[in-house]
This record gives C-alpha cells, structure tokens and sequence, in this order.
C-alpha cells in the first residue's frame, strides 16, 4: 500500500513538471523578432494601452501595460510571430467591467512552432 501511494505520488510530480515545462516559449534566438517590433504592433492594435514594460520571461515576451480606463494588463507572447499566448487584465474598481478576468490562450502544438492551430480561452 505505502509503495504504491509513493508511486502515485512521484507519476502525479512527474506530470505536474512536465505541464510547466510545456508554458515556456522553447524558440531558437535565431527566430525571434525584436522587441520594437512587438512594440510597434501592440501600439498598432491598441492605441489606448500605455506599455509600461517588455521583458523576456521563461524564453517568451512579458508586457506590462494600462489602459486609458487605468486597468492592469498583463500578456505573454510568443517571440519568433509575436502571436499573443496569455493576457490578463485586472479591473480597476469603477470600470463598470469585472474586477479580473485571466484571459489564457495556449498553442496546442508542443514544440510552439508555427502552426495553424488556434489558441484555447479560458476564461476564470
């Protein structure tokens, strides 16, 4: 009985891992484009979001931004086609939306190459 709960234990560890490792953009520096450019494309696609920051965070961009409404927008994307991953946006009291929603868009293809596979939304 202890042997296999230990077994369980270490195979749910084990899975666990692996489903973190699967978060990280694993792409070639070769393949990434600049960070203006993802700078110049969100400026682009919404002119009302005031970047605060671009950073690179397990091998993927990380902005940090607001809106004009003065929400927290927080968004991952993916370096080598700057194809949003993740975006979450924290409410401001009085904004007459949701006080946060987490927005989650994953690629279903393991190796995060370019695919013609559409993201999955969750939505908590």
């Amino acid at each position: 009985m202890q042997r296999t709960m230990t077994a369980a234990a270490l195979l749910l560890l084990a899975t666990t891992s692996a489903a973190f490792a699967d978060d990280d953009c694993n792409v070639p520096m070769a393949d990434w484009q600049p960070r203006e450019t993802l700078r110049q494309q969100l400026e682009e696609q919404h002119p009302d979001w005031n970047i605060h920051r671009i950073k690179v965070d397990d091998g993927c961009y990380e902005i940090k931004a607001s809106d004009a409404d003065g929400n927290e927008i927080e968004a991952e994307y993916a370096p080598d086609t700057l194809q949003i991953r993740k975006l979450e946006i924290d409410y401001r009291y009085g904004s007459g939306k949701a006080k946060s929603d987490d927005v989650s868009m994953k690629s279903s293809s393991a190796d995060n190459s370019k695919s013609d596979s559409r993201p999955t939304v969750r939505i908590e």
